[in-house]
């Protein structure tokens, strides 16, 4: 620690600071490449080690030939989803909220990128055809700052007769 309280090389303390890297620009040897390479090679807790061919095989088996599928099944953020990757709104890995699945199979139709699925119970989970409703983005933002509203008043008026 110096008089200042901070460590020697932060900041303008450090002798180099404000100075451009000394090795920047410059690449390493082939020959230095090659010993990098030898010394990571079966260091397992370094890059290098080659798979076994068992491990080979299991890479890259997609859908159910995985040995981790759990049926296509996901849950992020308590919405369910489902593996899907031929719908047109799939997500970058095949999924698709099976509240959506659940009202395109009862309307015979996908729904449009603007259409969204209301949950009526606002239970995410709950994803019975009876519970759900297809609104639109504006729609359905008004429809919860509503709720929210009337919660809000709600809480605030508990014990008023």
């Amino acid at each position: 620690m110096g008089k200042t309280g901070r460590h020697y090389n932060c900041g303008k303390d450090n002798p180099n600071y404000g100075k451009p890297a000394r090795n920047r620009g410059i690449k390493p040897s082939q020959e230095t490449i090659e010993k990098i390479k030898k010394s990571l090679i079966g260091n397992k807790y370094r890059l290098g080690i080659p798979h076994s061919e068992e491990t080979k095989k299991k890479i890259g088996r997609p859908g159910s030939t995985n040995p981790n599928w759990k049926g296509g099944i996901r849950m992020i953020d308590g919405r369910t989803y489902i593996f899907s990757p031929e719908h047109p709104y799939a997500d970058k890995n095949g999924c698709v909220l099976r509240s959506r699945l659940v009202v395109e199979s009862h309307i015979h139709r996908f729904l449009g990128a603007k259409e969204k699925v209301h949950h009526i119970n606002q239970d995410k989970l709950d994803d019975r055809v009876e519970n759900l409703w297809v609104c639109t983005q504006s729609e359905h933002v008004a429809l919860h700052n509503k709720q929210r509203k009337i919660k809000k008043l709600g809480d605030k008026n508990v014990g008023i007769v």
